[in-house]
């Protein structure tokens, strides 16, 4: 889902020259390993395969909050592919639903 924190496992992926590392929706609380946010599948134009995943973790996205946050609040895994108060991504907005409910809401990523 889009917005997702997903941490590293310690595995790397066969594509793009054995550079990228494969993830997880994270399932630790304040997890260390967090890689980023889940942006989308990318896909081959030729035969609509899955080739990869992008991973937001740096510059302006999404991520889904549970909990309540404002503006200016930094965030760190809450262990069920949300993000909760503290510090791996600062939110810039807290405009989409409720205070207390899992969401999406703006912020600016500075993972790893």
């Amino acid at each position: 889902i889009r917005g997702t924190v997903v941490s590293t496992i310690d595995e790397i992926s066969s594509g793009h020259g054995g550079r990228l590392a494969k993830f997880k929706i994270t399932d630790t609380e304040n997890d260390t390993r967090v890689y980023g946010v889940f942006g989308n599948w990318n896909y081959d134009d030729d035969t609509g395969e899955t080739q990869h995943a992008s991973i937001h973790s740096l510059g302006a996205g999404v991520v889904r909050v549970t909990g309540s946050c404002v503006g200016g609040d930094l965030l760190v895994s809450a262990g069920d592919g949300c993000a909760k108060v503290n510090n791996s991504g600062k939110v810039t907005a807290n405009t989409s639903g409720s205070a207390t409910e899992d969401r999406l809401i703006p912020a600016v990523f500075y993972c790893g």
